[in-house]
C-alpha cells in the first residue's frame, strides 16, 4: 500500500510548463506611442507538444469605477475601453508537422504600436493598462509594459495666455449697498504649452483700488481627471489632482503690486487628446485672491498644455505609474 502512494505522488508531481515575456532591449518595459515592441518568449516544456496554438497578445485596456454614496443608498459606475489589441504568432499549426519535445525554447517576437496611444495612467477613479500575455494552449502568461504617449506642442502654444479678474467690493448701508472700490488682477504666462521639468513663469498684477486688503494668493497647478460612465454620456466623475503650491503675500488697500512666480512642471503624463474615450485630464493654473470673509474670493485660471519629453529622458518608470497595479479586471 505504501508503494502505491509513492507511485501515485510521483505521477502527480509532473512539473507544468513554464512560459516568461521578456523585454531584454527595454528593462524598464517602457515603450513611446509608435515605437515597436521587441520581445522574447521563453517556453520551458515537460512534455511533448503538437497541435497546439502558441501566440503573443498585445493588450491596452481603460477602466473606471466609482460609487455615488446618499443618504441611504449608493450607486457604483463603471466602463471599460480596449484602447489596443493585437494577436502577434509565435506557432500556429493545424496539422502534426510541428513537434516540441521536453526542453528550453526561445522565440521572438515584434509588434508596432499606433502612433496614438494614450499613456498608461494609474488614479483613484480608473486606469489604463497595457501587458504582453503568451498563451500556450488557453494558458496564459502575462507580463505587464508601460506606454507613454506622444504628445507635441504646436506652434500656436507658443502664444501667450492671459485671464483677468475685476472685483468691485460693496458696503452694506441699511437696504442699500455702496460700491467701496475695485480689485483687479491679471495673471500671465508667456506660453501655454510645456514639458515635464520645465519651469512656468508666472506674472501676476494686482490693483487693489479698495479698501479691503488682499491677505495672500494662493497659486497651484492643477491637473483635473474625468472619468465617463459611458462614452459621450452625462454621467462623469471628476478629480483634481493638486500638482504644485504657493502661497504668495497679499498687498494692502490703495495699493499696485506686480509678483512673479516660479512654478515647476513635474513628471505628469502628456495631454492627449482623443486617445482614450473614458478616461480624459487637462492642466491648468488656479490663482485664488483671498480677501476679508464678507467677501467671496476671487478666482483665475489659465489653461495649459503638457507635452511628452524625449526618449531618452525615461531610462525609469514614470512617476506617475504604480509598478504594483499591474491587474486587469
Amino acid at each position: 500500500l505504501e508503494l502505491e502512494r509513492v507511485e501515485f505522488s510521483k505521477i502527480t508531481e509532473r512539473k507544468p510548463n513554464k512560459c516568461v515575456v521578456q523585454f531584454p532591449d527595454n528593462p524598464a518595459h517602457v515603450y513611446y506611442s509608435g515605437q515597436v515592441i521587441c520581445g522574447v518568449v521563453e517556453l520551458t516544456l515537460n512534455e511533448v507538444k503538437k497541435n497546439f496554438d502558441f501566440f503573443v497578445k498585445i493588450l491596452g485596456k481603460a477602466y473606471v469605477c466609482w460609487v455615488d454614496r446618499g443618504y441611504q443608498s449608493y450607486q457604483e459606475y463603471s466602463n471599460q475601453e480596449v484602447v489596443f489589441e493585437k494577436r502577434v504568432e509565435v506557432i500556429h499549426e493545424s496539422n502534426d508537422t510541428i513537434r516540441l519535445t521536453p526542453g528550453f525554447y526561445k522565440y521572438t517576437f515584434q509588434c508596432p504600436l499606433p502612433e496614438k496611444l494614450p499613456s498608461s495612467l494609474e488614479y483613484k477613479c480608473g486606469y489604463i493598462r497595457y501587458k504582453a500575455t503568451a498563451v500556450l494552449d488557453s494558458i496564459e502568461f502575462e507580463k505587464p509594459f508601460t506606454v507613454i504617449g506622444v504628445s507635441e506642442l504646436s506652434p500656436y502654444m507658443r502664444e501667450p495666455v492671459t485671464a483677468e479678474n475685476h472685483k468691485v467690493f460693496y458696503l452694506t448701508c441699511c437696504l442699500f449697498c455702496l460700491p467701496s472700490g475695485s480689485l483687479e488682477t491679471v495673471a500671465e504666462i508667456p506660453r501655454c504649452g510645456y514639458l515635464p521639468r520645465e519651469t512656468i513663469d508666472l506674472h501676476l498684477e494686482i490693483n487693489n483700488r479698495s479698501s479691503q486688503r488682499v491677505e495672500e494668493l494662493t497659486v497651484q497647478l492643477i491637473q483635473e481627471n474625468q472619468y465617463l460612465a459611458q462614452t459621450n454620456s452625462s454621467i462623469t466623475k471628476k478629480e483634481k489632482i493638486v500638482l504644485k503650491q504657493e502661497y504668495v503675500p497679499g498687498c494692502e488697500a490703495g495699493t499696485h503690486e506686480e509678483i512673479d512666480v516660479n512654478i515647476f512642471v513635474p513628471t505628469v503624463p502628456p495631454n492627449q487628446d482623443g486617445c482614450c474615450k473614458i478616461i480624459r485630464f487637462k492642466y491648468f493654473i488656479r490663482i485664488l485672491v483671498s480677501v476679508p470673509c464678507c467677501h467671496s474670493d476671487p478666482e483665475l485660471r489659465l489653461p495649459i498644455h503638457i507635452g511628452s519629453s524625449s526618449m531618452h529622458e525615461y531610462p525609469h518608470l514614470p512617476a506617475w505609474i504604480n509598478p504594483l497595479a499591474n491587474d486587469f479586471r
